[in-house]
């Protein structure tokens, strides 16, 4: 396996803001939220919705530095459900939030590039929401694996999961790829500023 590509852009992970060359990126979430699901959180309280985004935050952190070799000694339940997946698989922690971008309009970090006992790359993107919504995800994962091969040559993405963290449980869920002319087609709507259909 060869060595990833590390992207130039720099992430300011307390703004949560994306430059290159003095220039700033768009996220991937906001061009999918406007693009594709614009009424997405439109009934959830911002109260519920700001809640929820902190603990997400706080999982994601715990599982980043498990699988940086840094667990705390205090494993929150979330963590645990996470370990157990993680430990019954056979993959291998190839990188946590690893940055990808088109260098020209969007960037963002995946959660987790494993690598599988064959060597198959397989994208990860922890979710901690009551409900998985499976098209979000597919959305997501599917720019991630159009982004990663684009900053690594010779390399294909073999496989896309959802890790839904919820109840105690971490449930992986294959999720098919979406064809690289749509997702395409997606960054082209978000920089001419046209509808995406």
């Amino acid at each position: 396996m060869k060595k990833l590509s590390k992207c130039p852009v720099f992430f300011d992970a307390v703004q949560h803001t994306y430059t290159l060359n003095g220039k700033e990126l768009s996220g991937i979430t906001s061009i999918i939220q406007n693009k594709i699901f614009p009424d997405m959180y439109k009934d959830v309280p911002t109260e519920m919705l700001n809640k929820a985004a902190k603990r997400g935050t706080s999982i994601h952190q715990q599982i980043e530095l498990y699988n940086e070799g840094f667990a705390p000694e205090e494993k929150s339940e979330e963590l645990k459900s996470y370990i157990k997946f993680f430990t019954a698989s056979s993959y291998k922690v190839l990188a946590t939030e690893y940055l990808v971008s088109d260098l020209k309009h969007i960037a963002s970090p995946i959660d987790i590039v494993y690598t599988d006992s064959e060597n198959n790359i397989i994208l990860a993107d922890v979710k901690t929401t009551s409900v998985l919504h499976l098209q979000y995800v597919q959305w997501q994962l599917s720019i991630y694996a159009h982004l990663f091969e684009f900053q690594n040559k010779g390399l294909k993405v073999a496989k896309l999961i959802a890790l839904h963290i919820r109840n105690g449980e971490c449930k992986d869920v294959e999720l098919s790829r979406i064809e690289d002319k749509y997702i395409i087609k997606l960054i082209n709507s978000f920089v001419k500023q046209k509808d995406f259909k």
